[in-house]
């Protein structure tokens, strides 16, 4: 999972099939956790595939040594138990995103981009054409639409936890304990 385009995805949800069509009864699932993160929408996917567990009344126990930050911690947090070594990073609700322009350069140098699209806001930003205030706000809007989801998200599994709190990265595994 620990990937920025968390590629495990297929493989997690393939196991997870595995464990919920077995003949067997699974009563608890132990996830080793090691991530900072990456494509919210990959990990939100990720999160849901281990929150079938749960939602089948299998335990999920989350171990996190070194990191479970932004999209990691996402995923730990629909854990039935989440275990933390002092020293680990957990926490980090937040939603970013950087998009280099070269609009200027490429001016410049007396290249110009065409870009079309169908409908509005198809392009919010693009790294190579004139980017405006309206795409931008628009652009901004949007990431501060999935930073809400994120945070209900985490509301909704670990009622426990103040989400303005777990935003700063401030707690370590050591706190954890005391909020499990």
């Amino acid at each position: 999972m620990g990937d920025v385009q968390a590629t495990g995805d297929v493989k997690l949800k393939e196991e997870i099939n595995a464990i919920l069509s077995s003949k067997l009864k699974c009563k608890e699932v132990v996830l080793k956790m090691e991530s900072r993160g990456g494509s919210a929408y990959a990990y939100g996917l990720c999160a849901a595939e281990l929150k079938r567990l749960v939602d089948n009344g299998i335990n999920l126990t989350v171990c996190i040594d070194k990191v479970a930050a932004s999209g990691g911690y996402l995923m730990s947090c629909v854990a039935t138990k989440i275990i933390a070594a002092p020293w680990a990073i957990v926490g980090s609700i937040g939603v970013i995103a950087q998009l280099p322009n070269f609009h200027k350069l490429l001016k410049k140098n007396d290249i110009d981009i065409e870009l079309h699209t169908a409908g509005e806001f198809k392009r919010t930003l693009t790294s190579l054409g004139k980017n405006t205030a309206e795409g931008r706000k628009k652009f901004i809007s949007e990431l501060q639409e999935l930073h809400t989801v994120f945070k209900d998200f985490v509301s909704e599994n670990r009622s426990q936890i103040d989400t303005k709190e777990r935003a700063l990265l401030e707690k370590y595994g050591k706190e954890i304990k005391l909020k499990n």
